[in-house]
């Protein structure tokens, strides 16, 4: 499943080399690792301290191009946070240039017109619920930087 990076195996996949379930259990040591160091000695151990020691290992390990000197020369560039609501959730996502957060906050719009707990899985009303989702995302998956994020919210009654 994890094909040429077995190691992802090992984060993402139970020992039986299963997807985990609804209510498994899933450590990280390395990430909590990570974050620690993070914590304790700032960003500087990502970029240019052991974290960036371990980055660079696997990406030589399989053959990628980025350099310690790029790792070590990247500069954060902070950006505000897209947000929305979501039944009474404040949502905060990834700001473009990723489009994720856009879309994030794009599917909770069009899924808050729906009873989505009510609807039974493959249902016609789930299905059609699917395609006027996936009809709004293609139409809208071009012009992601057109699309004012302060999108007026319709609040359902459910």
């Amino acid at each position: 499943m994890t094909g040429d990076y077995p190691v992802l195996g090992s984060y993402y996949l139970r020992e039986d080399g299963l997807p985990y379930q609804n209510g498994d259990v899933l450590r990280n040591p390395d990430l909590a690792k990570s974050l620690t160091l993070i914590a304790e000695q700032g960003a500087d151990v990502f970029y240019n301290g052991e974290i960036a020691d371990a980055i660079m290992a696997e990406i030589e390990k399989y053959e990628g191009v980025m350099t310690r000197e790029d790792l070590a020369n990247y500069k954060v560039n902070l950006r505000e946070p897209v947000k929305s609501t979501y039944r009474g959730y404040e949502i905060i996502s990834c700001p473009p240039p990723s489009s994720g957060g856009t879309h994030l906050i794009q599917i909770l719009n069009i899924l808050e017109n729906f009873d989505i707990g009510s609807m039974e899985v493959n249902s016609p009303s789930m299905c059609m619920c699917s395609l006027r989702l996936s009809r709004q995302r293609s139409q809208t998956a071009q012009s992601t930087w057109r699309i004012p994020i302060s999108l007026r919210m319709y609040r359902s009654r459910v």
